[in-house]
């Protein structure tokens, strides 16, 4: 099975359980959660394989990660869930460019390595 498989079927599962949630479904987090681990699985053999891009890139999926569970926190703390729910989405955003980057710059370092290691 190809890895970037894990990807798109972890991508599939979480848009499906934020369907369910948003339709008031309880149980959407048993489609949630496996979702997420198929994503983590992809960028753990990724990074280690050499696939993907790591330095910046995977400190700006942490930053993402950081800010959507602060925006989280700040939306049951604060009385107005404007600023936590903002945060979250931006967080979220960051998350996904961030996984983008990783994918497209970790080829093009592949395809320059195969280059350099043909001639």
């Amino acid at each position: 099975m190809r890895i970037k498989y894990l990807l798109f079927i972890g991508l599939g599962l979480v848009l499906f359980s934020l369907g369910l949630r948003v339709f008031g479904v309880e149980w959407y987090y048993f489609i949630l959660i496996p979702g997420i681990t198929l994503k983590v699985i992809y960028l753990v053999i990724g990074l280690l394989n050499g696939t993907l891009a790591a330095g910046r890139y995977l400190a700006l999926l942490f930053v993402g990660i950081g800010m959507v569970g602060a925006g989280g926190y700040l939306k049951n703390v604060l009385p107005d869930e404007g600023p936590g729910f903002w945060m979250m989405m931006t967080g979220f955003l960051l998350k996904g460019i961030s996984i983008v980057l990783m994918v497209v710059v970790g080829r093009r370092r592949r395809l320059q390595t195969e280059r350099v290691m043909e001639s």
